[in-house]
Order: structure tokens, then sequence, then C-alpha cells
């Protein structure tokens, strides 16, 4: 489980939603995992590299950060170990990360693997930021449909993303990955007679996004807000 805030933090280092995830799905219940700098590596979807400032570097600086933080307990100087020894990892149980009463977003294993696995160029800790604040706008209860309609602007401030294009690109890489589905209803026209783009909507299920249902969605959304959309501009 991951905090609503926490996954908008903008102070946090590079590469550790990924590995907060790894050590999530595969600690030992007791919360202690053994693994080394290059299994991490692979893990998150990256092919270790030594050199400076590159994956295995990174990986270094979130632990030792997250050690700094006291979530989690190491008691050997990672910097000093060959990127293929074994150490352990202890998460504090006294200052749980993952233990969050309210206001969280779930990663599955299996988005966890689809994102980590797959090939691409992107950074993958973008992918799964973005993914996981789709999701956390999300309602799971039993009587709602999991659908969600942020806008690029509200998804690129909680990111930490400057640009909207870049944002596009990253939810393009997330459907071709298959853990993410889209409908978009066409442009509107707002009050003042302009030309606007709706909002995408988003699902985890394809089979979630029926058409009328969707544009009766942004109609009440846009409603909400004063304005009244007689009919979509395909």
């Amino acid at each position: 489980m991951f905090s609503k805030d926490f996954i908008k933090r903008k102070d946090i280092p590079d590469k550790l939603l990924l590995i907060l995830a790894y050590l999530r799905i595969y600690s030992a219940k007791n919360g202690i995992i053994s693994t080394s700098i290059n299994f991490i590596c692979n893990k998150i979807g990256y092919k270790p590299n030594r050199n400076k400032g590159k994956i295995n570097d990174q990986v270094i600086t979130v632990l030792e950060w997250m050690h700094n933080q006291s979530y989690i307990i190491l008691k050997r100087d990672i910097k000093q170990l060959d990127p293929k020894e074994c150490f352990v990892i202890e998460i504090n149980i006294k200052n749980n990360i993952y233990e969050q009463e309210s206001d969280y977003v779930i990663l599955t294993e299996n988005e966890f693997d689809k994102i980590a696995e797959y090939t691409t160029k992107k950074n993958k800790e973008d992918l799964l930021k973005v993914y996981l604040n789709i999701k956390k706008f999300m309602n799971f209860d039993k009587t709602s449909t999991p659908l969600c309609y942020p806008s690029h602007l509200t998804l690129c401030r909680d990111c930490n993303i400057t640009s909207s294009g870049t944002m596009s690109n990253l939810i393009h890489e997330l459907l071709a990955i298959g853990i993410l589905y889209t409908y978009n209803t066409g442009k509107y026209l707002d009050n003042n007679k302009h030309i606007k783009q709706s909002n995408n909507i988003y699902a985890l299920s394809e089979a979630d996004l029926e058409g009328q249902y969707c544009e009766e969605l942004i109609r009440s959304y846009y409603s909400l807000q004063g304005l009244t959309i007689e009919k979509f501009i395909k």
C-alpha cells in the first residue's frame, strides 16, 4: 500500500517507488529480505550498471535514503559490497511505511511485474508514479465502477512532470503495457463557445469503459463546474 500523499512527494529519490514495491512484494512476513544490488536492479526492470550515477548507484542511494529515514534497517555498508553480494534488508515495523489506515492506493504484484518487465526507454519510476496517481482517484468499493477522470494538469502536478506531452507519452506506455485503459468522449464547446478537449476516463478493465455511461459521467463532471455539454465533438 502506498500513501496517496507520499506518491506525490517531490523530495524523494528516483527509483524509490519501484524499490518500495519490490520490498513489499518480495519480503518475508517478518519484513526481512535477502537480496543483492544486482538482483534489485533486475527485479525493478533494469540491467545492472556500475557506472557512476547509473542504476546501481540509484539503488544504493534509495536504500541509504530509506535507512536514514528509518523505513528500513541495513546492518552492512552497501557501498562497500560487491553488487552480486547478498545482504539483508529489514523493513522497520516501528516506522512501517506500508501501514496505512486510510487514503492509500494498492499496487498488485501483477501490476508491478508488468511495469518492471516492460521494455521501454521511459523511466519506469515515472510509469509507476503516473499509474499510482491515476489509480488513487478510483473508487474500489463494492457499489462503484473503478473509473476516474483526472485532468492532465492534475496528473502533471501530482507526478511532478512539467510537460503535458510527456504525461501523454507515459499514459500511452501504460496502455501498451495493458494495465490501464482509456476512453475519451471527444471535444466540447465551453460557455464561451471555445472548443476544449475533455478529460480522459481511466479504467483498469476495458469492459468498464462503456461509451454512453462514460459520456454521462463526463457531462455530470462538467455540470458540477457550471458547464452544460449538449454534445461532444468527435
